[in-house]
């Protein structure tokens, strides 16, 4: 199933399918956003008293220092285009707010030298060696981003700064400048978008303040295999069986030093943490894709990250240099699947952040990713015993998938039974979906929509599945027909094509967007087949409360273990009155819910008029 999910996105990336609309809970609904405050730049000496020429010594006593204020977590990277040593960039927790500090090594001194305190995040881009950080004026609605470069004597340098204003309605128009000069808003987003270039990071969550891990990213002493498996013991605490999180290992450099791909988990929002070595010492290069898998194509060495959300879509072609970084080869975006294709919007197509037409967005896209690839993030479940065999040198391979036949053997052109053969000769040809006053108008390929003939609800018979994803975000769905008692076709659930199927006839879909307070956590509807009236009905809706993203009103007293996050269970869509409960409780009820149920890959294939015919 989680490979199934990631060729699912790959899938959506090539045809254009997006998200769009979805539900929560009135009691749950929040959109406000807490502003941050000023960044200080001031000269401190935050290092060890004592004298200590060598970065490892000092950065070991700042980051022992720090864990004394609430430190939690820290990140050691170049940003400073191959000159001079890393920098060390560590989160601190100071009640609601995470701070970050910005350290430099002074070789002069052979201390740890502050260079910048910023509340709540700071973002990196690779492409551009550029630092940026973000404020938002909820009095004046004035949102400002700031960019910092490191200098080659290791200052922080302010490049530039931008703002702008959301206007109200009395106010009239959006105003843009740069530094103090008024821009227009063209050239606002062209300014942003020269240096918005190449992979972003935000710096100081890589890695826990453990003592192994500290090891790990700061001597210079261990091998891939003990670092690889240091850093996912770590990572184990944090997850549950439920979440599928899982790891691959892979070689995408060509230095003999393989590089790990670690994923937290297959739902919408998980990324694929991808790490390497750097002279015996671990080093993360940040976190790429979504659904807990990136695609990786060795004939041109690139890595393939990509997401959608809310009908846009977005992604990257990136290669692996020797010297442990990424270098963008080629971007895209679209928002065909938030455009109404009865309005009077055109969707734009963007390559490298200039418009092209739609075909030759498809074609460049294809170019890069129509052929055999990995799917690399869940090969090996994240087990104890798994990263004990990983110390050892010993995981399972990722498997090679050609895009002609990413999915199981499907069936047979002469074995689909007739009824559903005439369903799909009617989509094909009509573009009409039987039993259902759903008609597909915005697919300029009918063929890049898939079917699969199989036993979805293991009542004994093979149903027929349709998905449409090469269309609109609006008309996007998935139609499963099966058989009433007398043998006449039927419709036993139509839905949203982004689900997953269990092996005991349970489905669960996620929500086409998450714009509410689920925040890290993507909302999902349960469906429960009904074998005496042979179809499927609602069971649950799941939702979450994500602290992190929305602070204000967050239900501390349901909270019991502190994380942050607290689920809802509800019996319908606009159930307000249901009460939050904790993990604990949540994983109890997923896991009874699912039974010991596994994930199906169901053997999907393009609707051709070769295959219907």
């Amino acid at each position: 199933m989680i490979k199934f999910i990631a060729l699912i996105c790959l899938t959506a990336v090539l045809t254009g399918c997006g998200n769009a609309s979805g539900s929560s809970s009135s009691k749950q609904e929040k959109t406000s956003a807490e502003p941050a405050t000023e960044v200080t730049t001031e000269e401190v000496q935050d290092g060890p008293s004592d004298e200590i020429f060598n970065m490892e010594a000092s950065y070991r006593n700042t980051l022992e220092e720090l864990k004394k204020e609430g430190a939690e977590s820290f990140s050691l990277c170049d940003l400073s285009g191959g000159i001079g040593p890393e920098i060390l960039a560590v989160r601190v927790k100071d009640g609601d707010v995470n701070r970050i500090k910005l350290y430099r090594y002074d070789q002069n001194n052979g201390e740890s030298k502050l260079l910048g305190t910023f509340d709540n995040y700071i973002s990196y881009f690779a492409g551009s060696n550029t630092l940026s950080y973000g404020t938002y004026d909820s009095n004046t609605r004035v949102d400002t981003t700031t960019y910092f470069h490191i200098s080659d004597d290791g200052e922080l340098v302010t490049d530039s700064d931008f703002r702008h204003s959301y206007a109200s309605e009395e106010e009239g128009a959006e105003n843009f400048w740069k530094g103090e000069e008024t821009i227009t808003e063209s050239d606002y987003l062209e300014y942003m978008s020269s240096i918005n270039i190449g992979p972003v990071r935000d710096l100081g969550s890589d890695f826990k303040l453990e003592d192994d891990i500290i090891d790990a990213v700061l001597s210079n002493t261990g091998t891939w295999q003990d670092n690889y498996s240091k850093y996912l013991l770590s990572c184990l605490p944090d997850v549950s069986e439920e979440d599928n999180a899982g790891f691959s290992v892979m070689d995408i450099n060509g230095d003999d030093i393989p590089e790990l791909f670690y994923a937290s988990g297959y739902y919408h929002v998980s990324p694929v943490t991808v790490l390497t070595m750097k002279n015996g010492s671990l080093r993360c290069l940040g976190n790429f894709g979504s659904y807990g898998s990136v695609m990786y194509y060795p004939d041109s060495k690139e890595l393939l990250s990509g997401n959608m959300g809310m009908g846009y879509y977005s992604g990257a072609y990136y290669t692996l240099g020797s010297d442990g970084k990424f270098t963008l080869d080629l971007s895209f975006n679209d928002d065909s699947g938030a455009v109404d294709p009865e309005g009077t919007q055109k969707p734009v197509y963007n390559i490298n952040n200039s418009p092209v037409d739609e075909k030759t967005y498809r074609d460049t896209l294809n170019s890069h990713s129509n052929k055999p690839g990995y799917s690399l993030g869940t090969d090996n479940e994240l087990t104890e015993e798994n990263i004990k065999a990983l110390a050892g040198g010993k995981y399972d391979p990722a498997e090679l998938y050609d895009p002609t036949s990413l999915q199981n053997t499907p069936v047979a052109a002469e074995d689909i039974p007739d009824r559903y053969k005439q369903i799909l000769s009617k989509f094909y040809y009509s573009c009409q979906l039987d039993l259902t006053p759903i008609e597909i108008t915005g697919s300029n390929n009918i063929s890049d929509n898939t079917f699969a003939v199989y036993d979805v609800d293991c009542d004994g018979k093979d149903e027929l599945i349709i998905n449409v994803t090469a269309t609109s975000m609006a008309e996007m769905v998935t139609v499963i027909y099966g058989e009433d008692s007398s043998g006449d076709v039927k419709v036993e659930l139509l839905t949203a094509p982004f689900y997953t199927v269990y092996d005991n006839g349970n489905i669960e879909v996620d929500d086409s967007h998450n714009q509410g307070i689920s925040g890290r956590f993507w909302p999902y509807t349960v469906y429960h087949y009904d074998a005496s009236s042979n179809d499927y009905k609602f069971y649950k809706y799941i939702s979450a409360w994500d602290k992190e993203m929305y602070p204000e009103g967050f239900p501390e007293e349901f909270d019991k273990d502190g994380d942050g996050m607290v689920y809802y269970i509800n019996a319908d869509y606009v159930d307000s009155n249901v009460d939050p409960v904790d993990s604990d409780v949540f994983d109890k009820w997923r896991s009874d819910e699912r039974n010991g149920a596994m994930p199906v890959n169901i053997p999907t294939q393009n609707i051709t008029e070769d295959v219907i015919s």
